[in-house]
């Protein structure tokens, strides 16, 4: 190590002199931290003699004034936020990356403000592509309308997908069924989601048309079309190969009800046994290991409880807002259902450390968005994949898990309560309660005694 290397006196690391002060010798990022920004006059600068607030700012500046007026009018809001980062110096360095040049190419007007030419910027790249994080910014901010963006993705793929027909009256029909059928269930199961449906919903509309398109071109490859189906074709051709052709089903009804041709069916196989649930032993045994590891991200130790405490399904773990976690003067509340549920004392800890994490992450990511859990784009929340992938630090799979929790909260509580604060379907409740061997009758018992209103 050279001469020219010592014990910087503000962060203890030996490194280059940069400086020297009346305390000892200064690396050249604490030199620069007791430096005043020679316009704002604030604490510690970049280069230039510039703090890195001041830096971005004449960025945004720059970028501003090459957007010219009409751009500039509706690029403001989105600029004043870049401008107004909480991290300036991740911002700048960020404005080094590729990702950056799709801002630029907006702002010098190469990339119109359109949805249509972002989707075909867009292509075939997927939601977590930097045009889709743009876009979800531009939209936060005003400078795109608001769209169904799961609706309009699918939508995309469905062109792409029926490019594989030639062009003709089967073409014309699944074309029909996509937009008239599929795509209009889609954007129902995706507004009742706050336009976040859970992958399975998205991955269920892709397979019928998947599906629909694979039968198609088999009956082309026989020389047959729609109209010459039957249901021995139809047979021969769901025997011929896995379970997932049944998910042309919906199709077929489709087929049912707008052709004047006799209707087919599709036979179903029994489910030949339930699905596990996970004993309390296991479930309360790996629940209390991840909460006793303050290593693990409190999200992630706030949805295995909400899992394996609450039985409550990834996707509405993902969707809970900020108001749905209540601070009482006895203590924390959560609202899964109509009726919030008091939490256990030894939560306390993980909810305090998840409201951090959530203002550390809202301040930085997602524009202090009302969802409890941000996600990574503006103005959404975290998806249930993505849960299910932290959760992946649990041993236990997340469904037994669950289970076992919907089956031990059923075994003390009745129905009509269960439906009530943990947003079970009465039907579903009545059925967990039943097989939990308790009686609807003791509703009344039990709320006198937990004190429910």
């Amino acid at each position: 190590m050279s001469d020219d290397h010592e014990q910087c006196a503000t962060c203890g690391h030996v490194r280059r002199v940069y400086g020297r002060a009346p305390d000892g010798v200064l690396c050249v990022t604490c030199f620069r931290a007791r430096q005043r920004c020679r316009r704002c006059d604030g604490l510690g600068v970049g280069y230039r003699g510039l703090c890195w607030g001041c830096l971005l700012a004449d960025r945004v500046e720059s970028l501003r004034a090459r957007a010219g007026p009409e751009r500039g009018i509706r690029l403001a809001a989105y600029l004043d936020a870049l401008a107004a980062s909480p991290n300036p110096a991740s911002t700048l360095r960020w404005m080094h990356t590729p990702a950056y040049a799709l801002v630029k190419d907006v702002v010098d007007g190469r990339l119109e403000l359109s949805h249509e030419a972002f989707d075909q910027r867009q292509g075939d790249a997927g939601e977590g592509s930097a045009i889709a994080y743009l876009r979800a910014a531009l939209v936060a901010h005003g400078a795109l309308p608001a769209r169904d963006e799961i609706v309009a993705a699918f939508d995309r793929w469905v062109t792409r997908a029926l490019g594989a027909l030639p062009d003709g009256p089967d073409r014309a029909t699944l074309t029909a069924f996509s937009a008239w059928q599929v795509a209009r269930k889609l954007a129902a199961t995706s507004a009742r989601h706050d336009g976040a449906p859970p992958p399975s919903a998205t991955k269920h509309a892709r397979a019928q048309i998947t599906q629909a398109i694979a039968l198609m071109l088999w009956l082309h490859g026989r020389q047959l079309g729609l109209a010459d189906l039957r249901q021995d074709l139809l047979d021969e051709w769901l025997t011929a190969g896995t379970a997932t052709r049944r998910a042309v089903n919906q199709f077929i009804q489709w087929l049912a009800r707008s052709e004047p041709s006799p209707p087919l069916q599709i036979a179903w196989p029994v489910a030949v046994h339930n699905p596990p649930i996970a004993s309390d032993e296991h479930r309360l045994r790996a629940l209390s290991a991840v909460l006793a590891d303050r290593r693990v991200d409190p999200t992630v130790r706030f949805t295995a409880a909400a899992v394996l405490l609450f039985g409550q399904p990834l996707t509405r773990v993902a969707a809970l807002r900020r108001e749905d976690l209540i601070r009482t003067d006895h203590g924390w509340q959560l609202r899964f259902g109509r009726r919030p549920v008091d939490v256990p004392a030894l939560l306390e800890e993980v909810l305090a450390d998840l409201t951090v994490a959530r203002g550390r992450t809202a301040r930085t990511a997602a524009n202090q968005t009302d969802w409890l859990i941000p996600g990574r784009k503006h103005g959404t929340h975290v998806t249930a994949e993505e849960l299910r992938r932290r959760l992946q630090v649990i041993d236990l799979p997340v469904r037994p898990g669950r289970r076992g929790a919907l089956l031990a909260l059923a075994s003390e509580l009745p129905a009509a309560v269960l439906a009530e604060h943990f947003a079970v379907h009465r039907g579903r409740a009545a059925q967990w309660t039943r097989a939990a061997g308790r009686d609807y009758a003791d509703y009344v018992a039990a709320r006198t005694v937990t004190g429910h209103r």
